[in-house]
């Protein structure tokens, strides 16, 4: 049948195309479509391509980052090796996710980061 989100499919047809650009080390796994995930429609189009890249479903991505920012709120700053004892995920996709939060600004390691972004505005 139709694709549930055609803007989402043209989105991973173009990822597909573009996808050695971000391969996970010793990782084979091909991205996979998690449009028809639920909460699919919850994601900005950048965390839907980071799901698709990780073969995270939103369910798994919102948990990561509800953790990952409310521990920054509640402790500070820490580093990617910490964030990668915080989750139960594979070490890899924690730290790729690590690195997509802290440039998102959402992680940041004072108010002079150049990416800063107030965590509190945050929804997790």
């Amino acid at each position: 049948g139709p694709h549930p989100n055609p803007h989402r499919y043209q989105l991973f047809e173009a990822l597909l195309k573009r996808k050695k650009v971000i391969p996970l080390p010793g990782r084979p796994g091909a991205p996979i479509d998690v449009s028809y995930c639920p909460d699919c429609d919850l994601l900005t189009d950048a965390e839907f391509e980071v799901c698709c890249v990780l073969r995270l479903t939103p369910q798994q991505y919102f948990a990561s980052r509800k953790t990952l920012v409310e521990n920054h709120r509640n402790y500070g700053f820490y580093r990617k090796s910490a964030a990668q004892k915080m989750l139960k995920i594979d070490v890899n996709k924690t730290g790729k996710l690590y690195d997509f939060f802290r440039e998102n600004g959402w992680l940041p390691r004072d108010e002079n980061d150049k990416n800063y972004q107030d965590p509190e505005d945050i929804s997790v």
